[in-house]
Parts: structure tokens; sequence; C-alpha cells
């Protein structure tokens, strides 16, 4: 039960991180690395 609630802690940092980097042009890297999160969540909650 504890894995949702780290879910939800890290979704809400990087929803914050993306709002941060809205204005900086760091798009390509966190669209990557937004990718790569999801890969890796349904990897772990797979």
């Amino acid at each position: 039960m504890w894995v949702y609630l780290v879910v939800l802690v890290f979704s809400i940092v990087i929803a914050g991180i993306s709002v941060v980097e809205e204005g900086v042009d760091f798009g390509t890297s966190r669209n990557w690395n937004m990718e790569e999160w999801g890969r890796n969540m349904v990897i772990m909650l797979g």
C-alpha cells in the first residue's frame, strides 16, 4: 500500500518540476524523462 503513496508523492514532485521548467527550454529532456518515468512505473506496478 505504501508504494502508492510513494508514487503519488513522486507524481506531485515531477508535476511541480514540469511547471517550474515550463518557461525554460528543457522540453525535449523533460519529455524523455517523463517517458522513462512512465516506463519505470509500468514495470514497478506491472
